[in-house]
């Protein structure tokens, strides 16, 4: 049987897949909103530094425009919001280590990663089960329904504020 298709890798493929399809649409969530929190969401500036930033910065850019544009958002979503750090490290682990199936069984994986220890880096390990995953995925999903139903809201904000501003010019 080819490499790629040995049920390890396949169940590897379907667990980060998921995660990182799942990643992509809350970091979609993550532009609007800033965009959204720019006078004008148009304006394709803040879409290049979006592009440039690290995860942790673009969360920190989301937390802070919805903090000082929008603290009423900021506050009804505030518990989906901060869900993001959480978000960032698993998403960081599903990106960029590898995952070691614990045995032929495929319910549990470890993930190797470097850190530190007595002051010196090391090899340590991250121990995940799929029912866990599961767990982690689903939560990340119902915290980026509740983004996106933000997003909304953004978006009618805006498109109020300018008929009011077309009808007053």
């Amino acid at each position: 049987m080819p490499y790629f298709e040995e049920p390890h890798i396949l169940a590897e493929i379907d667990i980060r897949g998921r995660f990182m399809m799942m990643a992509s649409d809350i970091e979609w969530s993550m532009l609007n909103i800033i965009m959204y929190s720019t006078t004008d969401p148009n304006n394709h500036h803040r879409v290049n530094q979006f592009n440039g930033m690290m995860m942790h910065e673009k969360i920190e850019c989301t937390i802070c425009d919805l903090k000082k544009y929008h603290p009423n958002f900021y506050i009804e979503y505030q518990e989906h919001i901060d869900m993001l750090i959480e978000f960032k490290e698993v998403r960081n682990d599903m990106g960029h280590y590898r995952l070691d199936f614990e045995d032929d069984t495929l319910k549990s994986f470890k993930m190797p990663y470097i850190g530190e220890e007595n002051g010196e880096l090391i090899i340590l390990w991250k121990q995940y089960t799929l029912e866990q995953m599961k767990g982690i995925v689903s939560r990340f999903r119902k915290a980026n329904l509740k983004l996106m139903e933000l997003v909304s809201k953004l978006h009618q904000q805006y498109n109020s504020t300018n008929s009011i501003q077309s009808a007053i010019n």
